[in-house]
């Protein structure tokens, strides 16, 4: 009994020391950019339509490593964009001034590899309009 009371202490400690070194594992590849699934062409169709459908160009951007460029966003033209934020399977538009005539902001969710659920809000000034719009990847 005497040898168990002295070993049990030198037992617990073990166990601390060694179980402290423990640390959970990150699957993810390091090398992967969490903005690689939004990047592409894509197809949008919104409610209500401003068009049947048209095309967005979603970009890196290369001054912010958690962000995104959305060329054409809401239809405001070819060379009009608006940035995203990328966390996760989440990509935030936050409120801003897109060619100083727009305001947008909004919310995408990626709901698989080919496509985005959105919504967002564009104001003219006049107008503010909310959206509901899906982004279907285009091969």
């Amino acid at each position: 009994m005497k040898k168990f009371k002295t070993l049990f202490p030198v037992a617990v400690l073990s166990m601390l020391i060694f179980c402290s070194g423990c640390e959970e594992t990150d699957d993810t590849d390091p090398d992967m950019d969490p903005r690689d699934d939004f990047v592409g062409e894509w197809n949008c169709n919104e409610v209500p339509a401003k068009r049947n459908s048209y095309r967005v160009l979603i970009n890196y951007d290369n001054s912010n490593s958690s962000q995104v460029l959305l060329f054409n966003f809401g239809l405001l033209g070819q060379n009009a964009s608006a940035y995203g934020i990328v966390a996760g399977n989440d990509v935030t538009v936050p409120l801003q001034e897109i060619d100083g005539d727009w305001t947008v902001d909004g919310q995408g969710e990626m709901i698989d590899e080919e496509t985005i659920e959105w919504t967002y809000t564009i104001d003219d000034g006049a107008d503010r309009t909310d959206y509901i719009a899906t982004f279907t990847l285009i091969e």
